[in-house]
């Protein structure tokens, strides 16, 4: 294993690590802004870009940890299998 790679998988553990803490509230987070996003609509608030940035930004986040949570299972895996 080279330094890059060392370096890349103790970033990704770092953050399969904080996973299971991080993505319930993320997840939490996201369904709240959706519920204000549906209240706000339901009372014909027409500005709706500001809730929908923050949806965005709670999908994006939560796609992002969860993606390197699996990379870094699978290349875990990849290197245990290595030896």
């Amino acid at each position: 294993m080279t330094d890059n790679e060392r370096e890349n998988l103790a970033d990704l553990k770092i953050f399969a690590w904080a996973a299971p803490t991080l993505l319930p509230l993320i997840r939490r987070r996201k369904e709240m802004s959706l519920e204000l996003l549906l209240s706000e609509f339901r009372q014909g608030k027409e500005d709706n870009l500001p809730r929908i940035a923050e949806l965005n930004a709670f999908a994006m986040i939560e796609m992002e940890i969860t993606q390197k949570q699996e990379e870094y299972r699978t290349l875990e895996a990849h290197y245990a299998n290595r030896k």
